[in-house]
Order: C-alpha cells, then sequence, then structure tokens
C-alpha cells in the first residue's frame, strides 16, 4: 500500500484520472458538481459515489465572543444569524452539496438536522427588527448605532477564500453593521482565540462517537485561557444538564441530555451555524471488492483501506474493458448503510 499527498485538490484529480491513485475522496463540492462526470465514469470504468453511513460529524459556525458587551444581547446574535445568507451560498459556491445546520450535535439526527427546531433562514428585514428592538438605530452615516457606540464586528480570518465571508460581509453592511475582515496567519489567529480576542471567528468542530460536550460548554470553561469554550458560553440550565450528564446511567439517557444540551444552545446563539456534509464523495477505478457496507457504520473515506480489496477478476474485466474501450457495468451513485 502506497499513499501519496498532492496539496492541489485539481491535480489529485488529474493525477487520479491517469491511475496513479486506485480511489481519490472528493472534499470539495465545485471539483464533485464539475469536474468528475468523466468518460471513465460514463463507461463504468471509474465509479462516482455518494456513500451515506453514521459517521459521527460535528459543527461548523462562525463562533461569537459572548464576552464582548455588543453579542450579549440574544437579540443581536439573533440578528447575526438571520443576515446569513446560506441557501444563497450553498447554491451557488457549493452546488447545493451541503446540509444547513440547525443542531450543535448533529449527528443525534437522521440527516443531521434536528426536526424539532427550524432551521435559520435568511431574513434581513427580521434581523433589522431585532437590531431596533436591541435599541440600535441608524445614525447620519447610515451606521447603527447605540449609546453612541457604532455596532462593529472584525472577522478573524486566517484562510485566503474570502468567498463565503464577503457575501456575508455585504449583507451585515446593508443592515447599517459596520463589518470588516482581520486576516492574519494561522499562528496569530490560534494565540487570538486563545486570548478570547476576537469578534467572530469561523471555526470547524470535529466529533467522535463518545460525547464529552463540557469542556465547550461548561461555565466553568468559559474563561480558561485556550478553551474550547471558545463562545464564552455561561448558562445554569447548560451546566445543570452537563452535571446530569456525567451521571447517566445508559446512552439512551446520554442522547437524551445531548438533545436538550443542544435544544438550549440552538436558544442560546452562540455560533452563526454553516452547513455540514452528509456523506463520503469518492471517486474509485472499478477493479475493487466491496462489502455491503462499504464504508461500516462510522467509517470515514480512508476505510477503503480496512475493508476493500482488489478483486483479481474485477481487476481483469477493468483492464480489457479498457483495453477495448468497452463499457463496463457502472457502480451505484449511491449507497445506503444497511443496518442497525
Amino acid at each position: 500500500m502506497r499513499y501519496r499527498f498532492i496539496e492541489d485538490r485539481n491535480k489529485a484529480l488529474e493525477a487520479f484520472k491517469k491511475g496513479e491513485f486506485d480511489y481519490f475522496p472528493v472534499h470539495t463540492a465545485s471539483i464533485w458538481a464539475i469536474k468528475t462526470h468523466l468518460e471513465e465514469v460514463q463507461k463504468g470504468w471509474v465509479a462516482r459515489q455518494k456513500i451515506y453511513n453514521r459517521i459521527p460529524r460535528g459543527f461548523q459556525g462562525f463562533v461569537i465572543n459572548l464576552r464582548e458587551e455588543k453579542f450579549q444581547d440574544i437579540r443581536v446574535r439573533k440578528a447575526l444569524s438571520l443576515l446569513l445568507n446560506r441557501s444563497l451560498m450553498n447554491k451557488k459556491l457549493m452546488y447545493e452539496e451541503y446540509v444547513l445546520l440547525n443542531s450543535y450535535i448533529p449527528d443525534l439526527y437522521p440527516g443531521y438536522v434536528n426536526p424539532q427546531v427550524p432551521v435559520v433562514k435568511y431574513d434581513p428585514d427580521q434581523a433589522r427588527r431585532l437590531l431596533k428592538e436591541a435599541g440600535y438605530e441608524p445614525n447620519a452615516k447610515g451606521l447603527l448605532e447605540k449609546d453612541g457606540r457604532i455596532l462593529s464586528i472584525r472577522f478573524l480570518q486566517s484562510g485566503s477564500d474570502l468567498r463565503h465571508l464577503n457575501i456575508y460581509l455585504q449583507d451585515l453592511k446593508s443592515v447599517g453593521i459596520e463589518a470588516s475582515i482581520d486576516q492574519v496567519s494561522l499562528s496569530t489567529a490560534r494565540k487570538r482565540l486563545d486570548d478570547f480576542e476576537f469578534d467572530l471567528y469561523w471555526i470547524n468542530w470535529g466529533a467522535g462517537r463518545l460525547k464529552d460536550p463540557e469542556p465547550m460548554w461548561h461555565s466553568g470553561t468559559a474563561g480558561d485561557k485556550g478553551s474550547i469554550n471558545l463562545a464564552g458560553v455561561k448558562d445554569e440550565k447548560i451546566d445543570a444538564l452537563l452535571e446530569s450528564y456525567k451521571t447517566a446511567a445508559s446512552a439512551e439517557q446520554r442522547i437524551a441530555l445531548l438533545k436538550q444540551i443542544d435544544r438550549r444552545l440552538y436558544e442560546l446563539h452562540p455560533y452563526v451555524l454553516l452547513w455540514q456534509a452528509d456523506s463520503h464523495r469518492l471517486l474509485y477505478w472499478n477493479h475493487y471488492g466491496i462489502p455491503d457496507n462499504p464504508l461500516g457504520k462510522y467509517g470515514s473515506d480512508d476505510a477503503v483501506n480496512t475493508y476493500w480489496w482488489i478483486d483479481p477478476d474485477q481487476k481483469k474485466l477493468l483492464e480489457q474493458s479498457r483495453k477495448n474501450n468497452e463499457a463496463m457495468k457502472k457502480a451505484p451513485a449511491t449507497v445506503e448503510y444497511q443496518g442497525p
């Protein structure tokens, strides 16, 4: 088995097409939507497949620094969510490949969406009403102001892709919020997060099968330098639920408590939630033997190396089909996990 690492994903795709990789996980929506409808796929030589299983998935969003006075009003935080046009971004920039989040623990729910609460939709009129209720009025320059202080937001940013953020900034500015990007190195961003010196920051959190929500959400961690409670959440209801979670005797009790914690977080709006993938996108040469559940119940795309094998007969068929320019039977476009 040999691994190759290619930083540029477009170059990696070209290497795959040349047969330099056996399989290629596609993590960029635009590449999947535009560049993977290959002749090799049409002929069945290469499989273009989405695989769905129950892998734990975290959440991503703009964390709001609740330590800042301007963000302590829930109406301001809700307004920030209402001004993020996720549907437009998903359609325009990501080819509708992502699920819009309404949960901080999305893998508790089928399809990673909580059916008990609505997904926040873009609504600038409602955002304006909330900001007015919070005491903000436009000044002579059209900027929102309260007690002589302009509502100003700086986005701490360490990445180079600003497409989503620029759309968001325009919508924030359209209602009178002074919004800008503070672009820094990753090391500088890490230090400023550790010291809680930020307004909003885009971050993507992973997840595991065994949940430990306390470090991220307990009030006791809100002031700890380097804490992952980046938002600075301090809430008595969440603290009580976390204490109950420690002594929960069964998986069912823990899941019920996690759902209560998640519901409370939804009410508090410590993040402007973004989106999450709900499947694994794979290209692979059609010479594999593959089990019914290709990545297992909880596996990621690298589970290919654990569960799949090169099938000698299938490999020979692929070689003959390519040599004779003949089509093969196509692999299914989607595979759903089957089992408990």
